[in-house]
């Protein structure tokens, strides 16, 4: 909940991550106290007068801190406390305090209740889960589109402001203000499909057109189309003659290449290297993108491939997610490495076109 209230950029500070641990820690130990001592004061309450109840009462009253118990611990908290409300209503099945079972149907309402009891706490704390996650992935989503869609579109009216109010450039510098607003609308526009790709990806509603595709082709395509935001990096495309055509959908695949250049420029300093190759093997082509950025901690390669991943200020994280998605979908892989222990290399294989 803190991050929410943050401006985009500005990081957690230390102490505050720690109250955040701790806090985070102690939720089990809390719901677990809280469950238990429902658990024993609705058995001490409803002990003395089992003999004007029915089964029913007592299963659905302990029931109750099962529940929250769920609520506030989790899913460990829940399952503490559902054991321990099952015992508490053997204990008010007659023979009362014993838990011992005296009748068949008694045998039988104690295991439905554990059942239940159990199954509850498991839904309960489960989907509390992925409410908070779906609230995580919410907050970074308003984190990168506060920067994915605020830095060009403020670019964008700054330039046509000027130049709409008629402030006099040169022939040379207009046209690069030109270009940097074509820039700036392309990327709003990968942006947004991004997001269109990744619904479907997690709606499961990706549908792809394959067909025999010439990755040499397609990459020198996806360069010519990036060469203005590439333009202060070298790229060398390296890639082996003769090189077997892959069974994709064209448009896929050249938005995982545009992603992947993109996200290497992003990250590799100016007049740097990005250089892309290929090589065969039995049954698929691997195509790498590698730069010489300051790479990625091998204990977060795979945290990259996770979209809104937190801590992640400077973009939505979409690229890598989606990349992954689509490539799998094609029946292939992605992993990222270290490039020869400076900067990164993303590989992707691809299945022959049979």
């Amino acid at each position: 909940m803190v991050s929410a209230t943050l401006p985009a950029g500005m990081a957690i500070p230390r102490s505050m991550h720690a109250r955040l641990k701790v806090a985070a820690r102690s939720r089990p130990a809390r719901g677990t106290a809280v469950g238990l001592l429902v658990v024993l004061a609705i058995t001490a309450t409803l002990g003395p007068f089992h003999e004007h109840m029915t089964r029913a009462t007592p299963a659905l009253a302990l029931v109750v801190p099962v529940v929250g118990a769920a609520v506030v611990g989790g899913r460990l908290a829940g399952l503490i406390v559902a054991g321990a409300a099952t015992l508490a209503f053997s204990l008010i099945i007659p023979p009362i305090g014993s838990p011992r079972i005296a009748l068949p149907e008694d045998a039988v309402a104690l295991a439905v209740f554990s059942v239940v009891s159990f199954v509850v706490s498991s839904l309960v704390s489960a989907r509390l889960a992925g409410l908070e996650r779906t609230d995580e992935q919410r907050k970074a989503l308003l984190r990168s589109v506060s920067h994915d869609l605020r830095t060009p579109l403020a670019t964008i009216r700054a330039v046509s402001t000027d130049l709409r109010a008629g402030v006099a450039f040169e022939t040379d510098a207009r046209d690069e203000l030109l270009d940097l607003v074509i820039d700036e609308a392309e990327r709003l526009d990968r942006f947004v499909g991004n997001l269109l790709s990744m619904s479907r990806i997690e709606a499961g509603a990706l549908s792809s057109q394959r067909s025999s595709i010439d990755l040499e082709e397609l990459v020198e395509t996806c360069v010519r189309r990036l060469s203005r935001t590439m333009a202060q990096r070298t790229v060398v495309v390296d890639l082996p003659s003769a090189l077997p055509a892959v069974r994709a959908d064209y448009q896929q695949i050249d938005e995982v290449v545009v992603n992947l250049l993109e996200n290497a420029v992003r990250h590799c300093p100016v007049d740097t290297v990005i250089t892309v190759t290929a090589e065969t093997a039995s049954a698929y082509v691997a195509l790498t993108i590698s730069d010489d950025g300051p790479g990625i901690d091998p204990s977060r390669r795979n945290e990259v491939f996770k979209p809104f991943r937190s801590g992640n200020q400077e973009s939505s994280g979409l690229g890598l997610a989606i990349c992954k998605g689509i490539v799998e979908a094609h029946g292939g892989s992605i992993n990222v490495s270290d490039n020869g222990g400076v900067g990164t290399r993303v590989t992707l294989t691809l299945p022959y076109a049979h």
